[in-house]
């Protein structure tokens, strides 16, 4: 996309659609977790799901995979009728305020320079987004979400690297959880 172009789609506003929101498995932090749980009172067990290889298009080398007993799983928003479980039936998010990060920069695809700046902006073709170009998305905002998400993404893929290469305890998913300290 010509640099023209991607200066476009910082005219990005959301439409509330709800595609994104359907057939999308979104992979969760530690910290999406409790961010869910302390905005929302549910416990982890209400809205985490540990999707098998089987359920999820990810690179086998990719670092959010769990090993468990019964296999590799990674750990993402439970569905309800082939969407997020917090979607409304009125397509909106009803955990908006607390919503995981990986959310909050979708549909972006961002590539930063050496420097840190906002070098290339791109939209995520993982489901058709119904945008509208009347809105106004900063490049610092967009730096400091990816900043935000890769520093949750970090963190997490050291837990599961620990986790992985436990050889005492449960291989099981409340295990998992307990692990993270996300299980009272």
């Amino acid at each position: 996309m010509s640099a023209e172009k991607w200066h476009e789609l910082l005219k990005f506003r959301c439409t509330g659609c709800g595609n994104c929101c359907r057939e999308t498995v979104v992979c969760i932090s530690t910290e999406d977790v409790e961010r869910i749980v302390d905005g929302t009172g549910k416990s982890p067990q209400e809205f985490v799901k540990f999707f098998p290889e089987e359920e999820v298009n990810l690179d086998k080398r990719n670092h959010l995979w769990v090993r468990f007993a019964k296999g590799r799983a990674v750990m993402a928003l439970r569905w309800k009728r082939n969407h997020c479980v917090f979607l409304t039936p009125d397509n909106q998010c009803s955990i908006y305020e607390h919503r995981p990060v990986t959310c909050r920069q979708h549909p972006f695809e961002v590539t930063l320079s050496k420097t840190g700046a906002v070098e290339r902006l791109a939209l995520s073709r993982v489901a058709e987004c119904l945008y509208e170009c009347d809105g106004k998305v900063t490049r610092r905002s967009l730096r400091a979400l990816l900043n935000w998400n890769e520093r949750e993404a970090n963190a997490y893929s050291e837990k599961v690297k620990k986790w992985n290469r436990r050889r005492i305890g449960r291989k099981t998913y409340r295990g998992f959880l307990d692990f993270l300290g996300l299980v009272a």
